[in-house]
């Protein structure tokens, strides 16, 4: 299923970006999302799950509407994994990014206030992620940011680039125009 189409605009040329609910190539693993996980502790709490503690794959990708990360094998104790195993944490994340995406004003000539906020947000969760799972190893914890930032960056690739493509088309243009007259 497509879920989002956007076209976009890069270097001189226009093309389309589909997103779906599943990876075109590869294994892919279903999660839940912050309203399925309440869903099922609110039917494991009333014992309607049938004893089951855990719902299995096919009952998960329904509840999820098929929503899924791509995985790979022996990827366990990997960074997206650290981010996806804590989901107070993970939802407090993109609860910023979407509180952030609401009510910040992008201002021509401001865009590293846009980055120094948005490494904030990262820099918190990162943090917390750090502290939860005991990271000491730094080589770790830098994976666990370039993760974190990489999934924030997504989440927000609809706000900011526009807002970057809209302000850089002049500079852009004269850049072009100054290459080709050599």
């Amino acid at each position: 299923e497509i879920l989002q189409t956007e076209s976009m605009y890069d270097f001189g040329s226009t093309f389309r970006v589909l997103v779906t609910d599943r990876p075109l190539v590869g294994r892919y693993r279903t999660i839940q999302g912050a309203a399925d996980r309440s869903h099922a502790a609110s039917l494991a709490a009333s014992g309607a799950s049938g004893g089951a503690s855990k719902p299995s794959n096919a009952a998960n990708s329904a509840a999820t509407g098929g929503l899924s990360l791509p995985t790979l094998p022996g990827q366990g104790d990997q960074p997206l994994e650290w981010l996806n195993s804590a989901p107070a944490i993970q939802d407090a994340l993109f609860d910023q990014v979407d509180r952030f995406r609401k009510t910040f004003v992008q201002v021509p000539g401001c865009e590293q206030s846009t980055a120094e906020r948005i490494r904030e947000i990262v820099g918190d969760a990162v943090r917390k992620l750090i502290r939860h799972h005991k990271l000491v190893q730094p080589s770790q914890q830098r994976q666990l940011d370039y993760q974190v930032s990489r999934n924030t960056y997504a989440a927000l690739h609809s706000f900011v680039f526009p807002h970057l493509q809209r302000i850089l088309s002049a500079p852009e243009e004269r850049l072009e125009k100054g290459i080709r007259s050599f």
